[in-house]
């Protein structure tokens, strides 16, 4: 994938938004989305904290063998996994999803995400989660499914925002969430 600005950082120098954060996101703009290697580890284990580890439903990254295994998806049904990277500060948030079935109009898979605490807010993961629907699309796949603990309001908000529906609660503490990528992308995004 290539970089790509963001609308928000596009928008900055045009006088629609002149706020501290805006230029502040200028400057700190592009990101990139790459494969993650098990190389990250090391910046994963600095990097993700435990509030973030509760909300992926796993353990603290205790040491670089936990850390390793995160990165490289050891015990995930998430074949597909991108690292979100910064220019100046490397690794900060990732990406995964897994396909859950591959039958033509309901070709499905599951999606995770998590983004180190300094970046949220910013519209990052609302670029990359865009990014990555667009190749999603390409794969064939038509549906998203995402399951967010029901106290993480922020990432159930964002889901929302990006056209996700909330489907039924998984069980007391968490809540299914589902997204049609035909009718999120349109024409636009089908190979």
């Amino acid at each position: 994938m290539d970089i790509t600005m963001s609308p928000l950082a596009l928008h900055s120098g045009s006088g629609l938004h002149e706020s501290a954060c805006d230029v502040e996101l200028q400057q700190s703009w592009p990101f990139l989305l790459t494969p993650i290697y098990r190389e990250d580890a090391e910046a994963a284990l600095r990097k993700v904290s435990e509030q973030t580890c509760h909300n992926l439903g796993i353990d603290a990254l205790g040491d670089i063998r936990c850390a390793r295994r995160f990165v490289q998806g050891c015990g995930s049904q998430h074949q597909c996994r991108y690292a979100i990277r910064h220019t100046v500060a490397g690794l900060i948030g990732g990406l995964a999803y897994g396909r859950l079935s591959y039958i033509g109009s309901a070709d499905i898979a599951e999606l995770s995400y998590w983004l180190t605490e300094s970046f949220r807010g910013r519209g990052v993961m609302t670029w990359a989660l865009k990014q990555l629907f667009m190749e999603m699309a390409q794969q064939g796949i038509n549906k998203v499914v995402a399951n967010v603990y029901v106290e993480n309001v922020k990432s159930q908000t964002l889901l929302c925002r990006l056209g996700f529906h909330q489907a039924h609660n998984v069980d007391v503490a968490i809540r299914s969430y589902h997204l049609a990528l035909t009718e999120r992308l349109g024409s636009k995004g089908a190979a």
